[in-house]
């Protein structure tokens, strides 16, 4: 298990170009980037919540993120609740989700409901 100080990405399955990163148990959601600097916010800073905490990340997002360091700390406290990234836990939803759509998929391709393809 990864420590929570350390850098982690995570794929985004929701079809964006930049993954989730992982950063002392919260998800943050890219911004923007320069050569050598990249911009995070909280994944719920456009929610109900609007937590307002930022990373910036200094180092190559290419290279490896141990290599990568956070510029602004210390960082704001978010006002959006516990930690939510829990990188295992994340993992296995998003496996979890996959199985379930394909699941759909293959019962849409078949035209029966789900409920009748299991039982046959």
């Amino acid at each position: 298990m990864a420590d929570d100080n350390e850098i982690q990405f995570i794929a985004n399955s929701s079809g964006r170009r930049w993954p989730l990163l992982s950063y002392r148990g919260y998800l943050y959601l890219h911004n923007r980037a320069t050569l050598q600097t990249s911009y995070w916010r909280c994944v719920n800073a456009t929610k109900k919540e609007r937590c307002n905490v930022r990373l910036t990340v200094k180092g190559d997002l290419n290279g490896d993120p141990k290599d990568l360091t956070v510029a602004n700390l210390p960082l704001k406290d978010h006002v959006c609740g516990e930690p939510n990234s829990s990188v295992e836990q994340i993992c296995a939803e998003m496996k979890l989700t996959a199985a379930n759509d394909a699941t759909v998929k293959i019962s849409l391709s078949q035209k029966r409901p789900l409920s009748q393809q299991q039982f046959r």
